[in-house]
């Protein structure tokens, strides 16, 4: 086996045993744990249900977003950065360089301007208005869910009989 296999092996193996150990500390996993937090609004020591795989899928969105990609973004820029720097004479590395920068920022721009689009978007369809430039909200009963980046389910209730 040559190095480089070896490597993507461990790698894999380490990814496996810290993945589910990632995403608990992280608190991804709405529930089936054994304390709640606070700061949520759903019963977290509850069994996992149908309602806990949406908002599991929100919070791996939410962490994409807000926790990973400006970590990821910072790292490129920073090697974008350090190509640039040790380029000296060779214009491949510095064009590299800035390439990566330039396709970082439009990255993020598109992910977070398409977060604003869909968010305006759907605030000026769902919303009435008073009519005036100030934009006032005179009613909300559309029933549609607002916000819209956020998982709001309920457990259904269960009778004795």
């Amino acid at each position: 086996m040559s190095g480089k296999t070896k490597f993507i092996i461990l790698a894999l193996a380490l990814l496996i045993i810290a993945a589910p150990l990632a995403v608990s500390w992280a608190g991804l996993v709405p529930c089936g744990v054994s304390e709640n937090n606070p700061a949520t609004v759903i019963d977290e020591t509850a069994p996992c249900s149908l309602c806990h795989l949406y908002v599991l899928v929100q919070n791996v969105l939410d962490f994409i977003m807000w926790i990973i990609a400006p970590i990821v973004a910072v790292l490129a820029v920073g090697w974008a950065g350090f190509k640039i720097m040790i380029s000296g004479e060779k214009p491949g590395l510095r064009a590299e360089g800035f390439k990566i920068i330039q396709t970082t920022i439009i990255g993020l721009a598109i992910m977070f301007a398409g977060w604003v689009l869909i968010n305006e978007a759907l605030l000026f369809f769902t919303h009435k208005t008073d009519g005036q430039t100030t934009g006032t909200i005179i009613s909300d009963d559309n029933n549609y869910w607002l916000p819209w980046n956020e998982v709001e389910c309920s457990m259904p209730i269960q009778i004795q009989q």
